[in-house]
């Protein structure tokens, strides 16, 4: 497992080769309540770089809570394993 981060989000990549990123700020879908981040920009990334949709509409889902967030880590995690070697390093969309 490995972590990147950037000063507008994280991404954290599982041993089964799938991603997740987490994006917030102005130019992304989130929002912030009292001056902090109460919703994120998330995408989810499969074991061979691509997208993996998370609507009918598009291959990232905006808005969403800290709660949703950990639902669909975990969804990530428990996918099945890779068949090869996939590290994200840095993910930008």
């Amino acid at each position: 497992m490995s972590f990147y981060a950037s000063d507008t989000g994280w991404a954290i990549s599982y041993k089964n080769g799938w991603s997740v990123s987490v994006k917030f700020s102005e130019s992304h879908y989130s929002a912030q309540a009292a001056g902090k981040w109460v919703s994120a920009e998330v995408a989810v990334f499969r074991p061979n770089g691509d997208f993996y949709p998370l609507t009918e509409d598009d291959d990232v889902k905006g808005w969403q809570t800290p709660e949703e967030v950990t639902q669909i880590m975990l969804w990530a995690e428990s996918q099945p394993n890779s068949s090869g070697d996939y590290k994200v390093e840095s993910v930008s969309y």
